[in-house]
C-alpha cells in the first residue's frame, strides 16, 4: 500500500544520505563536520560552532549579570537552593567549567542568560536549567541563535522517530550523560557560551 511505503513514512534505506534536508541544513552539517576533530589519546571529540557570516562584535555581559541578580531576588529560598544544586551537579559532573579570573575580566564573548524551570513532579530532578539564546543584542539586533547555522532536526517528528525504531532490526540504549564527556567545544567558541551561575561557596551565595 502506497501510504505505508517507507519513504512516505519518512524512513530511508540510507539514513546517512538524507535527501530530505535543505541546502542550508547541508551547509550547516558540513561546517560542523569540518570543524570537528578527534583526540585518540583523550578519546574525545572537539567541535566548532557553525557560525554564519555575522560575527558577534558586542558583549551582553551586563544584561546577563543584571538578569541573574534580579532572578536571585525573585526566587524563594527553597527554589534558590534547588537552582544552586542544579549548577553544582553540572560542575561536579564536569559539564560546566568555571572561568578563570582572567577570562572573567575579558570584555568579549557572549553570555547566555539562564533561568530555572521547577519540576515538582520530579523529586530527583526538581530543577532544570534553560538557556535563553534567543534574546536580540543591542547593536546587531540578532540573537545568539541567529548567528549560528541551523542543522537538520532529527527529533522534530516523534512519530517518525518511533516508526524508525520499529523498522530497525537492532536498537541500542545507553546512558547519554556519559556522552557529554566525549565532546568539547574549541576554546575560541567556548567564549561565546559563557553564562552566569548562581552558586554557593564558603562565603555564601555568589
Amino acid at each position: 500500500v502506497q501510504t505505508c511505503a517507507l519513504p512516505i513514512l519518512g524512513i530511508m534505506d540510507c539514513p546517512s544520505q538524507n535527501n530530505g534536508i535543505t541546502l542550508a541544513e547541508q551547509k550547516c552539517e558540513k561546517k560542523v563536520l569540518e570543524g570537528t576533530t578527534y583526540d585518540a589519546s583523550a578519546k574525545r571529540y572537539t567541535t566548532s560552532l557553525p557560525w554564519l557570516n555575522w560575527p558577534i562584535d558586542e558583549t551582553n555581559r551586563e544584561v546577563a549579570w543584571q538578569f541573574a541578580k534580579k532572578l536571585m531576588k525573585k526566587l524563594k529560598p527553597e527554589q534558590l537552593q534547588q537552582f544552586q544544586a542544579t549548577y553544582k551537579d553540572g560542575l561536579d559532573r564536569k559539564f560546566f567549567v568555571r572561568l578563570t579570573k582572567e577570562e572573567l575580566e575579558q570584555d568579549c564573548g557572549h553570555w547566555i542568560v539562564t533561568f530555572p524551570v521547577f519540576q515538582d513532579d520530579k523529586p530527583l530532578h526538581a530543577c532544570r536549567l534553560v538557556w535563553m539564546a534567543n534574546q536580540p543584542m543591542k547593536i546587531s539586533k540578532r540573537s545568539f541563535n541567529q548567528h549560528l547555522a541551523a542543522g537538520y532536526n532529527n527529533v522534530s517528528n516523534l512519530v517518525i522517530m518511533l516508526i524508525k525504531f520499529r523498522a530497525a532490526k537492532w536498537t541500542m540504549i545507553g546512558d547519554i550523560s556519559r556522552m557529554y564527556h566525549k565532546f568539547a567545544v574549541n576554546y575560541d567558541d567556548s567564549l561565546f557560551l559563557k553564562f552566569v551561575a548562581i552558586t554557593e561557596d564558603e562565603e555564601g551565595t555568589e
